[in-house]
């Protein structure tokens, strides 16, 4: 990804998606059959299954984790992804924080060293504080509130 960013500066990369087995896939049926996965039994409970979280508990532990922080790491490799958020008096510290912190990820996939990554952690509170607050949003929207 950084190759082709490095190649062409006027592609888009998108985070690194980590698959998740959906109902009618051949995927879902060998996840659900040979490694004991379960799965919602609602659309509420299939809410929760996002692009950006690793749903898949079957995996052991390691490949969890590396997958887990390899999404976090994809997400900057493109500044454009950072550019369209905040409003425009937040955008300066946006884009300062991406540089920063992308220039470490950077370094991080050319050495391919992801063993210590507490950020992610945190990353990962933010995102979930930003999708619930953008969900309850468009809840009230629907509800005409």
């Amino acid at each position: 990804m950084l190759q082709l960013a490095r190649e062409n500066p006027y592609c888009s990369l998108t985070p690194l998606g980590i698959y998740t087995p959906y109902p009618g896939t051949e995927l879902y049926e060998i996840c659900r059959r040979n490694y004991g996965m379960t799965f919602p039994d609602t659309l509420d409970g299939w809410a929760n299954y996002q692009w950006q979280k690793n749903n898949n508990a079957f995996l052991d532990r390691s490949t969890y984790r590396l997958l887990s922080k390899l999404n976090v790491a994809s997400r900057f490799f493109d500044a454009k992804l950072f550019e369209r958020f905040g409003r425009k008096h937040f955008r300066f510290f946006i884009m300062a924080f991406f540089h920063i912190y992308g220039t470490l990820i950077r370094l991080r996939v050319r050495w391919r060293n992801f063993h210590l990554m507490p950020e992610v952690a945190l990353l990962n509170w933010l995102q979930n504080y930003y999708i619930n607050a953008t969900h309850r949003k468009y809840q009230r929207t629907l509800r005409g509130g």
